[in-house]
């Protein structure tokens, strides 16, 4: 006859040493499940907060398609790079404004960083997003974002009202204050 391994209540609570006064194995296994339901009931509230942490409290435009007719693509030798991380300032008052990303576009023979920022778009506008197009013959099209209307009509990009602060400079380098002159030597050099 085989014996049974299975761990129950009673003899998880047999195995384990307890330092306080001892209880028979029938007052343990009556605490067991509420250690059990206590567990996983604060394991369930950290996770939902957790989640709600993470939520999007950032109020974005609304987006669309590029029209057909009336985009324009850049021929583009390579595709961008990633894109650069962004802090994202304060909502302006405006109760109308929006947060687009920042992009990357082609200027010349090189991509460039456009910074993200709150805006305030044109009542029933959206937002197309930057898209890239491999063809089959391999050459690459960009079309950078772009503000339309509902007929498809492109709009000028609206007025920024707080741009994103990256902390880097110009160059893409982290910015960094310039170091103290080195101390002079006491040893004199002939």
């Amino acid at each position: 006859m085989a014996r049974d391994r299975r761990l129950t209540p009673e003899r998880w609570c047999s195995q384990r040493p307890s330092p306080r006064v001892e209880l028979d194995a029938s007052q343990n296994a009556l605490r067991w499940p509420a250690r059990r339901i206590f567990v996983t009931r604060w394991a369930s509230i950290f996770v939902l907060f957790c989640a709600a942490a993470c939520a999007a409290t950032v109020s974005v435009p609304r987006t669309g398609p590029h029209p057909a007719g009336t985009t324009q693509y850049i021929d583009v030798p390579y595709p961008p790079p990633p894109a650069r991380v962004e802090v994202v300032p304060p909502k302006p008052p405006d109760p109308g404004a929006v947060w687009v990303d920042g992009e990357w576009g082609w200027q010349g023979k090189r991509w460039v960083w456009q910074p993200g920022g709150w805006v305030a778009p044109a009542p029933a506008a959206y937002f197309a997003p930057w898209i890239v197009y491999r063809l089959d013959n391999g050459r690459l099209l960009f079309a950078p974002g772009s503000w339309h209307a509902a007929s498809g009509e492109k709009l000028p990009n609206p007025v920024v009202l707080e741009a994103a602060r990256n902390g880097l400079d110009d160059e893409g380098s982290t910015a960094r204050a310039t170091p103290p002159p080195a101390p002079a030597s006491s040893v004199s050099r002939p």
